[in-house]
Formats: structure tokens, C-alpha cells, sequence
């Protein structure tokens, strides 16, 4: 096909917000600096809210100890300070409500959705978990800290919180479909990202051990397990599940016949989660 032909590939959003990790804004691909904390804060919250917000919510919640006319005249400055940063459509206002313009893309969004609802998944992700697996960088708003403002706080641990656990589900899913297809390397690299969130994670760990031991690695897969075992006794005074603790000795302990080599790795699909660009819904 003649390239005048082909579909013009999409270009980048024209507002990408990174929000998972250290916030990282773009607008149309290059870097956006916003050095109001509350106004990445509101970015944030409008990500995660499915309604539009009303201001005098966004009031009561960024800024609860102002007179109300200081903390109006604060949330005008800080939509100003968005709007110069990201363009004037990165916050859409419909009334008293705010809400993230129609062009604004939000990679928590995109997670929060996908892993909660798959009908919610932007058509470019769905039924793809490793493209979902690949939006994330670290925590929600990772670094990101907000004064004076506790209903807030408690807002953004809630939302780190679940948003993790979204991630952990969506490694299980690669993880599932990876052991189906035979891809031990990528099961144990699903596995260990996992992990690496939550270091407990029982059945991330047996994915883990499965793996190591499927690739020839029983020795390492027995000093992960003990080191495990170790941290769960040591961090939450509990043992193993005993159905995780006979599904390992199993793994650990059998005979090589019945530890079949490692498939032939098929290749995996590469963590495609952030929108096209130059360089790569409600409130809890």
C-alpha cells in the first residue's frame, strides 16, 4: 500500500499525565513543569473521580482551613497554573464542576479502569495486561506531598493503596497467561515486579518459585522461598498457606523428570501502556 494510503499513525495525546511513579506532564509530547503541588494534587483527583468535581469540593479538600474567598482565589490561581503549564484544556469547567478536558489523557485512569472493569479499557489495551502492566512506574503521585490538607492525604494513601493492588492484579494476569503459553522468563520477571510492590504477595511467590525452578534455578528458587518465609514471620508473625507451603516442597523436591525443562520462551508482548508519544474513574 502506497504510504499516502496508510492510516496516519495517532500522534500523542495533547495532555498525557504520568501519574504513576513521580508525576511526569507532557503536553503535545514535550515536558510541561507544574510546580504547584496542589494543582498535580487536583490533576490527580480528577484522574480517579468519574463525575465532574464540584468546586466547592475541590475547595473543602485542597485547601479546608482558608476563608472560603482565599480559597477560591487559590483555586483560581492554581487552574491558571495548570492552564499555562498544560493548555487551556487540560481542566475543563462546566458550571460549578470540574472535570480533566476530553483530550487529557491519565495513565492511573487508564489503570484504575482496566484492572477494575475490562469494559472500561481503552480500546488499544484491551484484553492486553502486559500493555497495562507497562503504565506503571512506582507509586501514585510517588514523592508527591500536600500540607494542610488531611481529607486529601487520606485521599492519596487510599488511592496508592488501590492502585497498587489494581497493578498486582493485572501482574497476575500476565503471569496466568505467560504460564499458559510456557514463558518461564516472563513469568518470573511478572512475578518478581510484583513483588517488588508487595514482598508478600503468596501467590506472586509461588508464580516466582514455579518459574525459577522450571528455568533450572532450584537452588535460587529455595534461598527466594526461605528469604519469603523468613520475611513473613518476621513482618506479620504468620506461616505460608499450607497449600503454598506443599505446592513449593512439591516443586523443590521433585525428582527432574517431573520438572520439565523450559518451554521455548514465545515472545512476550512489550509494555506498551503509555500513549504514543515522542519519547515513550471515581475517587477513593
Amino acid at each position: 500500500m502506497p504510504a499516502r494510503d496508510r492510516p496516519a499513525e495517532p500522534g500523542p495525546p495533547p495532555v498525557a499525565l504520568h501519574l504513576l511513579g513521580t508525576p511526569r506532564l507532557l503536553r503535545d509530547g514535550a515536558e510541561a513543569v507544574l510546580a504547584n503541588a496542589k494543582g498535580v494534587a487536583l490533576l490527580g483527583y480528577l484522574a480517579l473521580r468519574r463525575d465532574p468535581l464540584p468546586r466547592d469540593q475541590a475547595l473543602g479538600l485542597l485547601w479546608p482551613e482558608s476563608a472560603p474567598e482565599a480559597a477560591r482565589k487559590n483555586l483560581r490561581n492554581t487552574l491558571w497554573a495548570i492552564r499555562q503549564a498544560l493548555g487551556p484544556g487540560a481542566v475543563a469547567a462546566a458550571g460549578d464542576r470540574l472535570a480533566l478536558g476530553p483530550d487529557t489523557w491519565a495513565d492511573a485512569r487508564v489503570l484504575d479502569a482496566g484492572a477494575g472493569d475490562p469494559r472500561r479499557v481503552p480500546a488499544p489495551l484491551a484484553g492486553d495486561p502486559d500493555a497495562l502492566a507497562g503504565l506503571w512506574r512506582g507509586p501514585f503521585l510517588d514523592g508527591l506531598a500536600v500540607h494542610d490538607a488531611a481529607e486529601l492525604e487520606l485521599w492519596l494513601a487510599a488511592a496508592r493503596e488501590r492502585l497498587a493492588a489494581r497493578h498486582l492484579r493485572v501482574l497476575a494476569a500476565v503471569v496466568d497467561a505467560r504460564r499458559r503459553a510456557g514463558d518461564w522468563p516472563a513469568v518470573a520477571a511478572a512475578a518478581d515486579r510484583g513483588l517488588a510492590v508487595d514482598p508478600l504477595h503468596e501467590p506472586l511467590h509461588r508464580a516466582q518459585v514455579e518459574a525459577l525452578v522450571r528455568l533450572g534455578q532450584r537452588a535460587e528458587a529455595a534461598r527466594r522461598h526461605a528469604a519469603w518465609r523468613h520475611a513473613l514471620q518476621a513482618e506479620l508473625g504468620v506461616a505460608p498457606l499450607p497449600e503454598t507451603e506443599a505446592a513449593i516442597d512439591a516443586l523443590l523436591h521433585a525428582a527432574p523428570a517431573d520438572r520439565p525443562d523450559a518451554a521455548a520462551p514465545r515472545p512476550s508482548a512489550s509494555p506498551v501502556g503509555a500513549p504514543p508519544q515522542a519519547t515513550p474513574d471515581g475517587a477513593a
